[in-house]
């Protein structure tokens, strides 16, 4: 999240105290539990007057071959009524890339994925863009500089109390930030304790029209480690349409699809206690009846 405001007589309540709450949160609980992976919870500055804090932090990680498997920023998400007079309590945006096939888009089908399974009564709408038209945040500094990165932010934004004097408590709902904290939080802690993703899939097509093969390479060894899923979507769709478990193998077949249909395939790793990784970068196919 960042701290700071884009004038100092703009109190900055949700733009961005609430991203802010929701990361010293998240550090508050987490911190609990031991991970196979790191967490850093961090609040910049900057980000109101161009992205300064992020940039700063994601050269220096680029600079010094800091591996990050992933960034989220929460920004702007306390308020659930917006200018358009909608409310909305039980929802949020989640942006990360204009193009489908990026480990940015796939990051953001996990946590939708995630939250699907432990907390559904969120709901994460999949944004196909990097952020709102004219806006920006801090996950474009992280992208910038080759990490996947994306961004919360609530469905339904009141400009009205966006950089002036009435961005304050009063005009927020906190317990909608607190929803936020926890769908990150599921997210994140599944990310951590989950195996490494498998590399990019290949596919093999019968010629029936309507199965392809898959095969993969294992995943970096774990001694929990209990199988793969299979995630196919159509082309053009933003999220699975069908998710297949393999068991503990590095093939499988998929069947059901249509011929001529164009498909994106991925695959995951989960261990024995159900943390499943990110799903791999897609392989696109189409799968053809071959007379």
């Amino acid at each position: 999240a960042h701290i700071d405001s884009d004038a100092p007589e703009v109190p900055g309540a949700n733009d961005d105290g609430s991203g802010t709450a929701v990361s010293i949160e998240l550090a508050r609980v987490l911190s609990r539990y031991q991970f196979d992976a790191s967490l850093i919870f961090m609040a910049v500055v900057g980000e109101d007057e161009g992205l300064f804090g992020s940039e700063a932090y994601a050269a220096y990680a680029q600079a010094n071959n800091i591996r990050i498997d992933g960034m989220i920023t929460n920004d702007v998400v306390g308020n659930i009524t917006g200018s358009n007079g909608i409310t909305d309590s039980l929802s949020t945006r989640h942006f990360s890339s204009v193009n489908d096939l990026t480990p940015h888009r796939q990051m953001s089908r996990y946590m939708r994925l995630k939250t699907e399974r432990y907390y559904p009564v969120m709901t994460i709408n999949l944004i196909p863009d990097v952020d709102r038209p004219g806006r920006g945040g801090d996950h474009q500094s992280f992208q910038a500089h080759g990490y996947t990165a994306v961004r919360f932010v609530e469905p339904n934004e009141n400009l009205t109390n966006q950089h002036t004097a009435t961005d304050i408590v009063a005009n927020m709902s906190p317990s909608y930030a607190a929803r936020v904290a926890r769908v990150n939080a599921l997210g994140l802690a599944s990310l951590a304790w989950a195996p490494e993703k498998p590399a990019v899939p290949t596919i093999a097509d019968p010629g029936n029209g309507t199965s392809l093969r898959v095969q993969w390479s294992a995943t970096t060894p774990v001694p929990d480690l209990a199988g793969y899923r299979v995630a196919v979507r159509d082309s053009g769709g933003l999220y699975y349409s069908r998710i297949v478990d393999a068991g503990n193998v590095l093939q499988a077949t998929v069947t059901g699809l249509t011929p001529g249909v164009r498909v994106a395939v991925s695959v995951s790793a989960y261990d024995t206690a159900g943390n499943e990784s990110m799903f791999s970068a897609e392989a696109l196919t189409t799968p053809f009846a071959v007379p």
